[in-house]
């Protein structure tokens, strides 16, 4: 744990799997917390055992099996997209600290737009993009900004790759790793689906299945492509 600070997201997982399981879809149980260190000088969590293996290293199925989890993916990010919290981004600590989710910003695009500059630059500090690009990028979240302007924050995993699934056959039996959750907009847990290692394509699976639970919003192909 951390020697100086308590470890906040032992606690931020066990408030939002509380809150998601309640809604048909299957979480890692987290039976007990402790951060205060009174009665152990270090910060733990127990929980239930999650049934099956990881998807990402123990797969060995085919592509149908893999395709309905997928689509079933969808179909969760569409249920705890239903969520919704004051605030966005992050969610602050000291809030968390009393058994509340309240996100730390005014707007999504603030959240959004936490560290882009920085990280924009350091990409062109690396050789990987001009100071052109950079430009370009940066108009591009300034045009897009009214996109991602929600009225209201929802979660999102931001963190939805394989390694974070057990299964067992085609069947999704927990997502855990929820120490990165934010409060947004749900269309960004697809969104990122490019970016995870995956073993057959899973985009066009985990859009029908969203679909199938909610529709899609407007300005949805803007929303996948800025986010």
């Amino acid at each position: 744990c951390n020697i100086f600070n308590p470890e906040i997201e032992m606690k931020l997982e066990q408030l939002i799997t509380q809150k998601v399981a309640l809604l048909d879809v299957p979480v890692n149980h987290i039976l007990h917390v402790d951060i205060s260190r009174k009665v152990f000088p270090f910060d733990f969590q127990i929980q239930e055992v999650l049934a099956g293996v990881d998807l990402e290293d123990h797969f060995g199925g085919n592509k149908n099996e893999y395709d309905r989890m997928s689509f079933a993916l969808g179909q969760y990010v569409a249920r705890f997209g239903a969520l919704q919290f004051e605030g966005f981004g992050r969610f602050d600590e000291h809030q968390v600290k009393k058994g509340n989710l309240v996100g730390t910003k005014k707007s999504f695009p603030d959240y959004m737009e936490i560290r882009l500059d920085e990280d924009l630059k350091f990409i062109v500090d690396a050789g990987f993009i001009t100071t052109k690009t950079f430009s370009t990028i940066r108009k591009l979240f300034d045009e897009y900004r009214p996109v991602m302007q929600i009225p209201q924050g929802s979660l999102v995993h931001h963190d939805l790759a394989d390694h974070n699934f057990m299964h067992v056959g085609d069947r999704i039996t927990g997502i855990f790793d929820w120490e990165n959750a934010v409060a947004g907009d749900p269309i960004l847990d697809i969104a990122s689906c490019p970016t995870w290692t995956t073993h057959y394509p899973r985009e066009e699976k985990l859009i029908e299945g969203y679909k199938s639970i909610r529709s899609l919003p407007d300005h949805f192909v803007e929303k996948m492509q800025i986010y």
